[in-house]
């Protein structure tokens, strides 16, 4: 009898394990069908296929990257509150996979839902105290103010990563935000050097000198990535920059010789004398830029972006 039973139960078992590994196949071949969608910019069927992969193979190893990749599909269909279900199904899961909740805590900061994120990015720190992790959690902070709980995240990266620049970069952030923009420039200069090509940390710095009003300071750092071919944000800081100290139509000084006294119908010759020539033109620029005259350099107009700063996040030379 208890032969049989064993025999049995030896039976069942492999029944099961049969029937198991054929589930885990049909869910392997669905992420694999909703992975090609998704490189084909097909998200509707990448969502449809990523469903079925999480609901066939729930139990299977690779269930919470279905998961993950179902909550992109929705993000590129723009439909966030789907996206959000998606992450937390993937919590429910495996409940410890940091970068989980790290991307979740993205997509909160990124609708400025800051508390959301700062609670995502907490438990991601509590799973795994990674730089990135940290350096994100600090973000978080700022946005709500906790300027101390920030640097402590910060000083913490610096403490157990010196080599490493995201630290500091984050610490200027935190000092920056406070208005202390001297101590702000000192920490991103710290991460340059360890970090030449860290080109937030150029910008960064052009925006603190703005805010200072050393707009001399600001556009060198938006000469240096010009230079290092970072023309977004080269043209990011110089439109931040116009914002912060618009250029103004000044009269001109002793030295210029435009004639700005001359009233409607000034004949051109007064103008210049080379306009006496026949034919002749002459093209007359007035170009924005310092304060001397009329020889203001010309600055690029739209608003300092916030995210970076969360941009900022993708190389922060965290690890």
């Amino acid at each position: 009898m208890e032969i049989a039973n064993a025999a049995y139960a030896d039976s069942l078992f492999s029944a099961t394990l049969t029937q198991s590994n054929g589930l885990e196949s049909l869910a392997n071949a669905a992420l694999q069908r909703g992975i090609d969608a998704y490189t084909k910019q097909d998200y509707e069927t990448a969502v449809m296929e990523f469903k079925r992969s999480v609901g066939i193979g729930r139990g299977s190893s690779f269930a919470v990257d279905a998961a993950q990749y179902l909550a992109m599909s929705y993000l590129q269909l723009d439909d966030t509150e789907n996206a959000i279900k998606a992450y937390k199904s993937a919590f429910q899961i495996d409940p410890y996979r940091d970068d989980i909740h790290l991307q979740l805590g993205n997509l909160y900061f990124s609708q400025g839902k800051y508390e959301d994120a700062r609670s995502e990015y907490a438990e991601a720190v509590r799973l795994n105290p990674s730089t990135i992790n940290r350096y994100s959690l600090g973000q978080a902070y700022i946005e709500l103010g906790r300027f101390a709980d920030a640097e402590a995240q910060y000083g913490e990266i610096m403490r157990l990563a010196p080599q490493e620049a995201g630290g500091y970069l984050g610490m200027g952030l935190a000092y920056s935000r406070q208005g202390e923009h001297e101590e702000a420039i000192r920490q991103f200069q710290q991460a340059l050097d360890l970090d030449g090509e860290l080109y937030d940390a150029y910008s960064q710095m052009g925006y603190s000198y703005a805010d200072m009003g050393d707009m001399e300071s600001a556009q060198t750092m938006v000469d240096a990535l010009e230079r290092l071919e970072q023309t977004d944000l080269a043209d990011t800081l110089s439109r931040y920059m116009y914002k912060v100290d618009p250029p103004k139509m000044l009269f001109a000084g002793s030295a210029s010789t435009f004639a700005f006294p001359m009233g409607k119908g000034t004949p051109l010759v007064a103008l210049n004398s080379y306009l006496m020539n026949p034919n002749a033109a002459k093209t007359l620029a007035i170009r924005p830029g310092t304060r001397a005259g009329l020889q203001l350099r010309p600055a690029r107009i739209r608003q300092r972006s916030q995210a970076i700063e969360h941009s900022q996040r993708r190389d922060l030379g965290c690890g």
